[in-house]
């Protein structure tokens, strides 16, 4: 009995981070969530939600970079390098749809896409509790409105904002409409594949 409970338990959680997923990328708000729901999701995924501080320390940094090695330590170099793949992959096929504008390249990495990394790790952060609700929020919401105002051609009116990289306000990687799901089902799938 005990663990069945533990099942349903589980699967109510589950349901409550697809929803959040849903939602954010429907409303390009991110809503609500007990971060500790979200980091016990994540390590039922195999995130690993316990590193060492040294690990800790690099997971809270904003740059990719020097964030490296915390979400090596949370996710695995291997897992990494699959989320690049199928980054790449899904990437591909949005842009093969007719109505999709090519997505930006970052203007100093020159690599499409770059929101969608950091979206990951600014996730892993948050749930692992070393990014705040208020700038994963941040970050989040205007990676989205950037993106669907790409897709619309509104270049102009996409959102610079401040970061721990930069002095002024700067343009941060977008998130294409339709990324937020598919990203959800690749890393539970990623699990299921195991």
């Amino acid at each position: 009995m005990n663990v069945e409970k533990h099942i349903f338990e589980e699967k109510e959680i589950l349901e409550i981070v697809t929803d959040w997923f849903q939602k954010m990328d429907q409303s390009s708000k991110v809503g609500v969530i007990d971060p500790t729901k979200l980091n016990i999701v994540l390590d039922g995924l195999y995130g690993a939600m316990e590193i060492d501080e040294t690990e800790e320390k690099s997971l809270a940094e904003y740059m990719r970079g020097a964030s490296k090695r915390g979400m090596e330590a949370v996710w695995t170099k291997e897992r990494l390098e699959d989320f690049e793949v199928w980054k790449e992959e899904w990437i591909a096929d949005y842009e093969k749809v007719p109505e999709n504008r090519p997505l930006p390249k970052g203007l100093k990495s020159g690599i499409k896409g770059k929101g969608m990394y950091d979206f990951f790790h600014q996730l892993s952060a948050f749930a692992y509790g070393v990014l705040s609700e208020d700038d994963f929020r941040k970050y989040t919401e205007v990676r989205l409105k950037n993106g669907k105002l790409w897709q619309e051609h509104r270049d102009d009116e996409r959102e610079k904002i401040e970061t721990p990289a930069s002095d002024d306000p700067i343009r941060i990687g977008e998130l294409p409409p339709g990324f937020l799901p598919d990203f959800w089902d690749w890393l539970k799938s990623a699990v299921e594949d195991e």
